[in-house]
């Protein structure tokens, strides 16, 4: 057996080398896809390519998200370098250090055409707590593993694609197994991220504003949002809480071109709830001193240091 880790990204320079630490004690191999990155993501993941079993780096420099392309591309290249069992994770995700044992001991379970699920535990405005009250998100299993059964490829879609290929029903990781979510961790990332992905379906698939803000405004929600501690145990030496604060400036720009080029079309969707009060989201949302705002709410978030929350 080959367990191989299969990881994209794409401007993931600051939160790169914790998701491929944290995922290298746990498979045999790993294969990296860089979806075009502007800044040096590709040159992290070639430096840490000898201490994280990193075998195969695959660079694409064509325009355009495909996901199915994407994961394909990956699952074609564990094949090549032997992988019998696949692990499938996003950048901002990794297993607490203090389950990695289960993790492995889990997937060298699998045969070919079964597949394991895990609960993302989502670490919710800070590293230092994750959400347990009942939403969207609490106990959303993710099926992120499966055995190679050798002809199975992803479907044709560009988005939202499946972790896994085959069909059917999932075995759970054992329950202390844990998978950490960071996405959450920085709030205004959240808000650039969902308000990306509206852009991108109202102009690729031509889904009504309204659809798209139904979807996509559900993460947001925070009414009678609850936190516990999460465990200083969960997390490797190496985190740093700093990292996950960077703002998503790529995706910002990308939206500013798009709003540019496809003007009214991209009228109606909106960038966060009005719960949400962040003074630069609403004056990118009315079209002036996008990029300004941007650097200037960067810098005054930044200068705190570590907060634990943030208010909006």
């Amino acid at each position: 057996m080959k367990i191989v880790g299969l990881v994209a990204g794409k401007n993931e320079s600051a939160r790169l080398a914790y998701c491929l630490r944290a995922l290298a004690p746990v498979v045999d191999a790993i294969v990296y896809l860089d979806d075009n990155s502007s800044d040096d993501t590709v040159d992290q993941a070639k430096a840490l390519a000898k201490d994280c079993h990193i075998e195969r780096i695959i660079e694409r420099e064509d325009p355009g998200r495909d996901e199915a392309r994407d994961r394909n591309l990956l699952l074609r290249a564990g094949r090549e370098l032997g992988g019998t069992c696949f692990l499938v994770l996003d950048v901002d995700e990794a297993f607490a250090a203090s389950t990695l044992e289960g993790a492995r001991c889990a997937l060298e379970t699998l045969r070919p055409g079964e597949a394991l699920s895990v609960p993302w535990t989502h670490l919710w405005r800070s590293a230092s707590q994750y959400r347990v009250d009942p939403c969207i998100w609490v106990g959303n299993r993710r099926i992120i593993a499966f055995g190679d059964d050798s002809y199975a490829w992803y479907p044709n879609r560009f988005l939202h694609v499946p972790r896994v290929p085959i069909q059917g029903g999932a075995h759970a990781f054992p329950s202390e197994v844990i998978l950490l979510h960071f996405q959450f961790i920085c709030w205004p990332n959240v808000l650039i991220k969902q308000t990306w992905y509206k852009f991108l379906e109202r102009i690729r698939t031509g889904r009504t504003a309204r659809d798209l803000n139904h979807q996509y405004d559900q993460a947001l929600d925070e009414i009678g949002v609850r936190t516990v501690p999460s465990s200083p145990a969960w997390f490797f030496p190496f985190f740093r809480e700093a990292d996950w604060m960077v703002l998503y400036q790529w995706r910002v720009d990308e939206m500013r071109r798009w709003r540019e080029q496809h003007g009214s079309l991209l009228d109606g969707l909106s960038v966060c709830p009005r719960s949400i009060r962040l003074p630069w989201l609403r004056s990118w949302r009315n079209g002036d001193g996008s990029t300004r705002a941007v650097l200037n709410f960067r810098q005054r978030y930044q200068s705190q240091g570590k907060p634990s929350k943030m208010a909006c």
